[in-house]
């Protein structure tokens, strides 16, 4: 596999955008036929740890100690005891954790933070900005970005309630639709000057980063001058080992490098190391030895890898391997006919995670589009309601019943993709908000007409009242005639005082008819 995918693990990692997580993945199997890089450094690691451990255990059997002779320079290029297998395993799991990659590490400290992400819904306009400029001040740029989307919604959310509630009193004061002029908001303002600032930081941490990557691209450089002068040394072969060592650590101690240049400086790199080899020519011994312990080194990566297969979630089997494909590319060369069988069973397993993580974000983005047809369809019938023309209470009453279902089933339906999620939403949240403003509105008329009403029935009553021990008889008969006649001319009152207003109306004229 090529390092242009190994140095991908968190493209795929962050759900958030399915786009680059298929380019990260068909780039995996695309280049995955290639040679895989053959360096030292990390079966020498494993094989020193390993050594560590076994000298660990030897010292803790041992009840008294000898002191040891001095190492000649020949001496010290001898192979070091063979360790178990057992002791090797054990050294493995340590580099594994040791070299595991940063940006991975980075990527679980980052989704702890967005579980950490404090509930912007429940915040007034004041705190939705003092909260995003502490945000700001981490200049952790994954969770500003989070934070951003979510303080906007928010925020412009209330802000343009704010200035509807302010301009409809403006009209009903006796202002002019088009006259009316927003004051300056200072919450808004220090709001999109914070969204400046966070712009502002992340360009320049980007070019910062990108400095550094250049920097780093010219220690590589230089250390693979280096490698190659070793082979036109006339040191110690003791020396000269130990000189390509130390440029090794070196090596792979360096930080990143630009995407466009890793390619390239990864394989003048092991050109250089194939040349010192072939420089030094190491003896059939020492070079066997080594090639065995690489062997070994990758049959434990293989069978850690094969383990994934158990993983029951794609997306954390791919984030793993990616580890796996790092310490697989800086072990080094194994027997030749050992070579293509062992890269065939690493590489199968990789096809294999590569599918099941492709296949996962397949039926995703499959699942999310299906998610938007259905919330398509409730849109549609929510601005269906939100039409109506409706004129009764009962009516009002069985719409909001079916709108407020909608609402409850709009609940159950999942994620859109994440380009239209935020769109359609805010399309059933207008549908909804503008059904029961309309039936707001209807309630606030029809409390109007009731009081109203309340105000004409009493003004009846008190004229009943008033002549109910009238003895003109003819005159008020016809008075108290026109009087109920008006009476059901006049529509209903508030409930709560129906009953009330009619005893008191029929009391005045009952008493009258009575006398």
């Amino acid at each position: 596999m090529s390092e242009e995918t190994t140095n991908q693990p968190n493209e795929a990692a962050e759900e958030a955008k399915n786009d680059q997580l298929d380019q990260t993945t068909n780039a995996q199997s695309t280049t995955e036929e290639k040679k895989e890089p053959e360096t030292l450094s990390t079966a020498d690691l494993i094989l020193q740890k390993a050594a560590e451990i076994k000298e660990k255990k030897l010292a803790e059997a041992e009840t008294t100690s000898t002191p040891k002779p001095d190492v000649t320079a020949n001496e010290a290029t001898t192979p070091p005891e063979v360790v178990s297998k057992t002791e090797e395993k054990e050294a493995v799991e340590e580099v594994a954790k040791v070299t595991e990659p940063k940006a991975e590490k980075l990527t679980e400290h980052v989704k702890e933070e967005k579980r950490k992400m404090p509930d912007f819904s429940v915040m007034d306009k004041s705190l939705l900005v003092e909260t995003f400029a502490q945000l700001v001040d981490t200049n952790n740029f994954a969770i500003i970005k989070e934070a951003t989307d979510n303080v906007k919604t928010f925020f412009y959310r209330l802000h343009n309630a704010e200035l509807a509630e302010t301009k409809k009193a403006f009209i009903e004061d006796g202002g002019k639709a088009e006259e009316f002029k927003a004051k300056p908001d200072a919450n808004e303002l220090r709001l999109k000057n914070l969204l400046n600032a966070a712009r502002e930081r992340k360009a320049n941490y980007v070019a910062q980063q990108e400095s550094e990557k250049r920097h780093n691209l010219e220690l590589k450089r230089d250390i693979i001058s280096k490698i190659k002068r070793l082979s036109e040394g006339t040191e110690s072969l003791n020396d000269t080992f130990k000189g390509f060592r130390e440029l090794q650590s070196e090596w792979h101690e360096s930080g990143l490098v630009p995407q466009t240049e890793l390619k390239n400086i990864w394989e003048s790199y092991h050109l250089a190391v194939e040349q010192f080899y072939g420089f030094i020519k190491i003896n059939k011994e020492l070079r066997d030895l080594d090639l065995k312990k690489n062997m070994e080194a990758k049959i434990i990566i293989c069978e850690k890898t094969e383990e994934l297969l158990l993983e029951s979630s794609a997306v954390s089997a791919f984030k793993a391997l990616q580890s796996f494909h790092q310490m697989w590319r800086e072990t080094g060369p194994v027997p030749i006919d050992k070579k293509e069988d062992l890269w065939l069973r690493f590489k199968e397993v990789t096809s294999t995670i590569n599918r099941r993580h492709q296949d996962y974000y397949h039926d995703l983005k499959k699942e999310q589009i299906s998610n938007l047809h259905q919330k398509n369809a409730l849109c549609e019938k929510a601005e269906e309601f939100s039409a109506l023309v409706i004129e009764s209470h009962k009516d009002w009453d069985d719409r909001s019943h079916e709108l407020i279902e909608l609402q409850q089933l709009w609940k159950t339906i999942g994620f859109a993709p994440k380009k239209e999620n935020n769109k359609i939403y805010a399309r059933f949240r207008t549908a909804c908000d503008t059904f029961f403003t309309a039936k707001k509105a209807f309630y606030l008329k029809t409390k109007e007409n009731l009081d109203h009403n309340m105000v004409d029935k009493v003004e009846l009553c008190n004229q009943a009242e008033a002549m109910q021990n009238s003895t003109d008889w003819k005159k008020s008969t016809e008075t108290y005639i026109t009087l109920q006649k008006k009476w059901k001319t006049v529509g209903p009152v508030p409930r709560k005082q129906s009953d009330e207003v009619w005893k008191r109306f029929r009391t005045a004229c009952d008493a009258f008819f009575n006398n």
